[in-house]
């Protein structure tokens, strides 16, 4: 299956899929899709905010009708797309949405590896209702001795209290002028999506690069119960 990226704020037009590939959107990209000329496995990750799957002829999401010409994605999300083909009666079927891959991974445990994982706590923030970090302080973020980039995935495990332990994106670095933003990755953010020994993988860091942790306590409440992270053997 082929990979194709396409630049921010660009608004795109596929005439013809003749084959299965996976497409990573960048902020900003509508993607107009054609109805699908045989079966066809479409996957799409929404790599900034802003970006969107179009199809005039109809998106069925699961409800049985076509009527949803747009699926919006937040930042990091996947969609499955599944497209029909009539060979027999040589008639198009709308696509369909097999829904968000990575909360429906997420729930049996699986998630998408992380940047950096924390080795250390991260300086003082204030959580939202919603469980973003915000900095109380202007200072650019660093994790496991890495400078972190917009959009990393974080995996954070040294929380006090360890309610907001947990993977996240990172919405903003923070510099001298301005503070960090932590924003809850979409595998991330509801009590379904912390699975007892779910696993996450770290690419990079001092301490953490290739490791691999494990949730290892959670009482079932997500933003008010621990989420303990550790690492696996």
């Amino acid at each position: 299956m082929r990979s194709i990226r396409i630049p921010a704020s660009k608004t795109i037009s596929i005439a013809e899929l003749d084959e299965d590939v996976a497409l990573i959107l960048a902020a900003g990209v509508a993607l107009t899709l054609p109805r699908p000329s045989g079966d066809r496995r479409l996957y799409v990750r929404a790599e900034g905010a802003g970006a969107s799957v179009i199809c005039p002829a109809g998106i069925d999401t699961g409800s049985g009708s076509t009527s949803t010409a747009a699926i919006g994605l937040a930042t990091g999300e996947v969609v499955h797309l599944l497209g029909r083909y009539d060979a027999a009666a040589g008639t198009h079927s709308a696509w369909f949405a097999l829904g968000a891959v990575a909360g429906h991974l997420a729930a049996q445990g699986y998630h998408a590896p992380v940047r950096l994982m924390s080795a250390a706590a991260l300086a003082a923030y204030t959580a939202s209702a919603a469980g973003v970090l915000t900095a109380n302080a202007n200072g650019a973020l660093t994790v496991d001795g890495v400078a972190v980039a917009q959009n990393d995935r974080l995996g954070l495990k040294d929380a006090a209290g360890g309610a907001n332990n947990g993977i996240f994106i990172v919405t903003a670095t923070g510099d001298g002028s301005s503070r960090f933003i932590l924003t809850p990755a979409e595998d991330f953010d509801s009590s379904a999506d912390i699975v007892l020994g779910c696993q996450i993988h770290v690419l990079a860091g001092s301490a953490n690069a290739k490791k691999r942790f494990l949730v290892t306590a959670f009482a079932g409440t997500y933003l008010t119960s621990t989420v303990t992270i550790e690492a696996g053997a």
